[in-house]
């Protein structure tokens, strides 16, 4: 049996189906729902939303390790400084 996804997300569903209707390409679409079923917990294991989504396990994995690196780095850029040099 395959690794469990342990992702969060916060954005509502609303918010994603929104985000889905919004792309203009089939791998922005992917991306998208892969989200969606993460969030819905439609699927148990990440082998099973790729065969689903016709990627390779691994490609949900990088998407997923993306997106959690793009918040990171935007937590770190917005984080206001304590001690702010002017």
């Amino acid at each position: 049996m395959g690794r469990q996804s342990k992702f969060k997300i916060k954005e509502d569903l609303k918010e994603l189906e929104s985000l889905l209707k919004k792309q203009t390409s089939l791998s922005g679409e992917k991306r998208v729902k892969c989200l969606i079923f993460t969030k819905e917990n439609r699927f148990s294991t990440r082998s099973q939303l790729a065969q689903y989504l016709g990627v390779h396990k691994r490609t949900i994995e990088r998407w997923l390790n993306m997106m959690r690196m793009v918040l990171i780095l935007w937590f770190r850029i917005n984080q206001s400084p304590k001690n702010p040099n002017i």
